[in-house]
């Protein structure tokens, strides 16, 4: 039987390059590759004082080409109005008009943007078939990551991990457009 156990052993946060108890910045710029079955994904959502609820995903590999070794840009910005109207969007870009930075979130995926310090996140999603956001996230907690290091040695010779470092609080404010027009602001 395959095992799996949660990576809390100080030699894991050595071969991590994490320190206990602290989230640095670069954690949470890019530290995958497009290798097969690889992904990432730097994941907002918010509920507005209207009561208006927003998603967005930037993913630098397309779930369904994941097998490919390459990149393949997408990101989603969904929207629900307080009356239980949903609005969805699903955009490809090419790779070429994309990057990912290292060393903090800054993604860049043509005109669609998500980038920030652990503290402050600015996403923004133009428009596109009328569902786009400009939002401002302002951490109100420290990020975290779940059991230590967020990380999970899966079989025999800890052959692939699973990780997530989070922020679960955060104040958001900023606009979205949820049909072609109007804008809606928050």
């Amino acid at each position: 039987m395959a095992t799996a156990r949660l990576m809390t052993r100080p030699e894991d946060y050595a071969k991590l390059g994490i320190k206990e108890g602290m989230v640095e910045p670069w954690e949470d710029g890019r530290r995958d590759t497009p290798t097969p079955g690889h992904n990432e994904v730097w994941y907002f959502d918010g509920t507005m004082e209207d009561g208006t609820k927003t998603v967005v995903g930037f993913r630098p590999v397309d779930p369904a080409t994941a097998g490919d070794g390459t990149d393949s840009p997408n990101l989603n910005v969904n929207i629900t109005t307080p009356d239980g109207q949903k609005f969805v969007s699903m955009l490809r870009v090419p790779a070429e008009e994309s990057s990912v930075g290292t060393d903090q979130c800054d993604v860049q995926f043509g005109p669609h943007y998500a980038t920030g310090d652990l503290k402050n996140y600015d996403v923004h999603v133009e428009p596109v078939e009328g569902v786009g956001v400009d939002l401002h996230y302002e951490a109100l907690v420290d990020p975290y990551r779940a059991g230590g290091t967020s990380h999970m040695a899966l079989g025999d010779n800890d052959e692939y991990y699973y990780t997530d470092q989070s922020i679960p609080r955060c104040r958001v404010t900023g606009s979205g457009a949820a049909s072609t027009p109007p804008t809606t602001p928050w």
